[in-house]
């Protein structure tokens, strides 16, 4: 009885460990944990514990730098991102990575104490270790072994097994600048036993990064295709060296990659001017390879379920982008010349409305009216916006579900005056989602803002009465949020913009719930 008793409790303490663990990835994946790790900096490399609790990354500072930083995850959210100020030093910290219990991180520097290039005589960057001791980090010191050399030595990364080191080094000869991928094999205490890591013979491309999978045999890889050298892609190759998928889905420089859970993965990219971090699906991978390689009947039958999902998506794509362009026709009694009508396209890789925009361009039409603008197969979604001063305001959406092929018209009118005035922003009931109808009202006030880099803003949040105080404040902070991050995706710099929520505060004058559920703007 006393044992079935213990197995009850311990199967209860299982399952509410395991329950833990699922709102942490989950956690991974919400937009309020992108925003806390990207900056308007560079971020390049990262690195999580197993438990999905401790995010550690690099990121470059305005001195030209990059240093060592870490989130957690606390009481049920991630905590504001701080410096690793026991690892980071007044020189390059970079491509950190932390062991699966979160007790050891390696990391590549080119601080004095190390190698220097036998060219140059500059520093090299070499790989530095450092382990946990209680709430601190250890002294880093270069890690044991036959690993540091006068070449660099960048991007290192254990294995599961804890046996084998995985890393870049990037060797400078005779003007032939290349990357060869080392994997060595530790021996006591010290990794010693060095080889190259087998390419595959018909991978058309210079692996640059390394990173063996957790959750599927294999590993992701950073490369340059050499018929395609302008980028760097994200590529999976699994352990019978056949490359199998390559991440299509955006022209992209891709630039680091680390496995989140079997199907997502974390990417630096620089998809909109800044290298920022970005969850990508393996299911968005493109096959290139069969599966007939595969080594035995469970990775087969793995391989053939992740080809069959991987179909599906295609077919689905292919189905939404039958049209690879959108046509507008502009009318307006106001232009004789519709040359000089101006029009901003942004383009969008998702219909998520908080997603980030791949880019923006102006377009004019031609002297019937009509745009043509060519799209890419990753577009999901269009948003139309004034080019210019001068005319009404209007947006229009349109999307690959909705059918981004057939014509839209677009009727301009003049403005009714250049001065631009300061208005709340309003959301519907129990919602942070922010209306189409102010989306021209935020590209007034974003030129607005580039024009005068001089002025900050204060977003106040504010709720109505309906629910709970602690409700009131979360959806009031949610609204400024969003309108910051809205500004922030098309170029504002985060330090120009402060945000505080109210929740509900009572107005005798005006009470109507409407009303209340807005967004205060304050220029200072």
């Amino acid at each position: 009885m006393k044992n079935k008793i213990i197995q009850f409790f311990s199967l209860i303490l299982m399952l509410v460990l395991l329950s833990g663990y699922d709102v942490i990835a989950d956690s991974l994946t919400d937009e309020s944990f992108l925003m806390k790790i990207n900056s308007n900096d560079d971020v390049t490399a990262c690195s999580i514990t197993e438990d999905k609790s401790y995010f550690v990354f690099s990121m470059s500072d305005k001195r030209g730098y990059s240093s060592l930083y870490f989130t957690q995850y606390k009481n049920g959210e991630w905590d504001d991102v701080q410096p690793l100020i026991d690892l980071n030093s007044d020189f390059d910290d970079v491509s950190p990575y932390i062991s699966p219990d979160g007790r050891l991180i390696l990391f590549s520097s080119n601080r004095p104490g190390g190698l220097k290039n036998r060219f140059d005589n500059r520093q090299s960057y070499d790989i530095y270790f450092s382990k946990r001791e209680g709430k601190y980090w250890s002294t880093p010191a270069l890690l044991f072994g036959i690993v540091n050399t006068a070449y660099d030595e960048l991007y290192p990364f254990i294995s599961n097994d804890g046996k084998t080191l995985y890393f870049s080094r990037l060797i400078d000869e005779d003007d032939d600048l290349k990357t060869v991928i080392i994997k060595v094999k530790k021996i006591g205490d010290s990794w010693e036993d060095i080889r190259t890591v087998e390419i595959p013979k018909n991978f058309n491309a210079d692996i640059l990064v390394y990173r063996e999978a957790i959750y599927r045999p294999g590993a992701y890889v950073i490369a340059r295709k050499k018929d395609n050298p302008d980028y760097r892609r994200m590529f999976y190759v699994d352990d019978t060296l056949t490359p199998l998928y390559e991440n299509y889905l955006i022209d992209e420089d891709q630039i680091f990659v680390s496995e989140l859970d079997k199907n997502k993965v974390i990417v630096s990219s620089n998809l909109n001017g800044k290298y920022k971090f970005f969850i990508r699906d393996f299911r968005d991978f493109r096959e290139f390879n069969s599966f007939s390689n595969a080594k035995d009947t469970k990775d087969i039958k793995d391989a053939k379920d992740d080809k069959k999902a991987v179909d599906a998506d295609l077919k689905e794509e292919k189905k939404l982008s039958s049209a690879n362009k959108i046509s507008l026709m502009i009318k307006s009694d106001y232009y004789s010349d519709k040359s000089k009508i101006k029009i901003k396209v942004i383009y969008f890789a998702s219909l998520d409305r908080n997603s980030w925009p791949v880019k923006s361009e102006i377009l004019s039409p031609d002297p019937s009216g009509m745009i043509d603008s060519p799209i890419g197969s990753n577009i999901q979604r269009v948003l139309i916006l004034p080019g210019t001063s001068g005319m009404k305001e209007f947006a229009y959406e349109l999307t690959k579900k909705g059918g981004l092929s057939s014509v839209t018209t677009i009727k301009i009118e003049p403005s009714s005056g250049n001065e631009f005035f300061i208005k709340p922003v309003y959301f519907s009931y129990n919602s942070t989602d922010i209306d189409m109808s102010d989306i021209p009202y935020l590209h007034q006030l974003l030129d607005f803002l580039r024009d005068n880099e001089h002025l900050k803003i204060d977003l106040n949040g504010y709720s109505d009465s309906i629910g709970s105080y602690r409700a009131n404040m979360d959806i009031s902070v949610k609204r400024a949020e969003k309108i910051k991050e809205y500004l922030v995706k098309f170029g504002i710099e985060r330090s120009r913009i402060k945000t505080k929520g109210f929740g509900y505060l009572q107005d005798n004058v005006n009470d109507i719930p409407q009303y209340h559920r807005r967004v205060d703007i304050i220029v200072k």
